[in-house]
């Protein structure tokens, strides 16, 4: 970047030194024409009112056609009008080729070289159509001044160019150094130091939004790695119970030699302790490719209604041991996976009938959103859940284990699919719980109208 801005700045310099150099020499040009062209008309004007105020063999025309002696030089030659010659300035006949005998206006000027190859511009004009009158203007000088003002004028625009190069790269330079020093910075974060803000620094303006947004990942990276180093902790201790429990067994198993029935019971045992792992490991690869950003999902109009008694017709008979009814009411239209969104209620559900006592109800309701959602709410008359516990009660192995100490509770993955599941509709998964009066879940899809 630094080389892209020094070549920036060189050519936009390079850019206005030509520019301001070829604005100086037009203006050079233009002045030292308009000085050849005022000289010329005012040597024109003498040599005319001379002459109709005079016969051209007067003594008054010796002056204006002997001027060797000038600082500036120039010729004169009168002709007649058939083009004799009635006086000249001596050397006037240096000039090469034929002089133009007929009158021109003064700016137009012609520019021919006498044999001492000098330039002379020239200038003709009619005095009442008697005389011609000629002027020569030796215009050497000027072209002198003129190339030398272009080579100066390359000189200035080559040591310019390299100057503004020089300085430009310093400027460049200078400028990036805080982007350098953001970017030294940043390589000092690591995973023991995320921590650690750019935006605690004093930086130029410019840097201040990138630093914000910096600090804005790394708040994001660093509550992603909480969030990993917490699932890490959490998927090892929920695993190494049930191992535990298998190892336990077995190893108390082979302590002595057993009956064939307390075989079959430690192995039944061990299965159950199986299928607990298994159900965990099913449950955290879904929620691995539900949150993958290119999961895309078919969904189709369902009728919730119908729905819900299908998952609700599945824990019937669990409810009728524990004594729990389930109800629902309303009716409405969503578009969902029809999978998956079996799968959401049937968590919920499930949760639900865990944490009612006996003689609870679980009530299933169905409502319109202003046409644009359609909200699922599951409510019970169970224990319900800590207040504290409510801002994280949709992350992976959060459990309430507090609130009903007598109950078997599960893995801590149901609410966490259930999330996922709605995020993958688009919608939105709302849980309110008050203690010892129950917790209503809200499931909001959006509507198939």
């Amino acid at each position: 970047m630094t080389a892209k801005l020094t070549l920036l700045y060189s050519v936009t310099a390079a850019l206005l030194l030509f520019l301001v150099s070829g604005l100086l020499y037009w203006i050079l040009l233009r002045e030292l024409e308009k000085e050849t062209n005022e000289f010329l008309s005012s040597k024109l004007q003498i040599l005319e009112s001379t002459l109709k105020e005079t016969p051209y063999d007067a003594e008054d025309l010796q002056e204006e056609t002997e001027n060797e002696g000038d600082y500036i030089k120039y010729f004169v030659r009168i002709l007649d009008v058939n083009g004799h010659i009635l006086k000249e300035t001596p050397g006037m006949k240096l000039l090469t080729g034929n002089l133009p005998s007929k009158p021109e206006p003064v700016s137009e000027k012609h520019i021919r070289k006498f044999k001492d190859n000098k330039l002379y511009r020239l200038a003709v004009a009619n005095v009442n159509n008697k005389y011609v009158v000629q002027v020569a203007l030796d215009i050497s000088s000027q072209q002198n001044v003129i190339a030398n003002y272009r080579i100066k004028l390359g000189l200035v625009l080559f040591f310019g160019i390299l100057l503004s190069s020089f300085v430009g790269y310093l400027v460049a330079r200078t400028g990036m150094a805080p982007l350098n020093q953001l970017a030294t910075a940043a390589q000092g974060v690591t995973i023991s130091s995320l921590q650690h803000r750019m935006g605690n620094a004093l930086w130029p303006k410019e840097l201040n939004n990138v630093a914000r947004e910096f600090d804005a990942m790394l708040d994001r990276l660093e509550d992603s790695f909480n969030r990993l180093s917490q699932f890490s902790a959490d998927l090892a201790h929920e695993f190494r119970t049930p191992l535990n429990n298998i190892r336990g067994e077995t190893e108390v198993a082979l302590t002595r030699t057993r009956t064939p029935e307390e075989y079959q019971q430690v192995l039944e045992s061990n299965l159950e302790e199986c299928e607990k792992l298994s159900a965990m490991i099913d449950n955290l690869l879904f929620l691995a490719r539900a949150e993958n950003v290119q999961t895309v999902i078919k969904k189709s109009e369902l009728s919730a209604e119908a729905e819900i008694k299908a998952v609700s017709e599945f824990y019937e008979a669990i409810a009728a041991e524990q004594n729990i009814t389930i109800s629902c009411e309303g009716s409405s239209s969503i578009r969902a996976e029809q999978t998956l969104f079996r799968r959401a209620l049937s968590n919920v559900i499930a949760n639900s009938l865990q944490s009612t006592p006996s003689g609870g109800k679980v009530m299933i309701s169905i409502q319109q959103d202003h046409g644009a959602f359609v909200d699922i709410s599951v409510r019970d008359t169970g224990y319900g859940i800590r207040s504290e516990l409510l801002p994280k009660i949709f992350d992976r192995f959060c459990r309430d284990d507090h609130a009903n100490s007598n109950h078997k509770h599960g893995s801590g993955l149901g609410l966490a699919i259930v999330k996922s599941i709605m995020d993958l509709h688009h919608g939105q998964a709302t849980i309110t719980s008050e203690m010892g009066k129950g917790t209503i879940v809200t499931l909001r899809f959006p509507s198939s109208t």
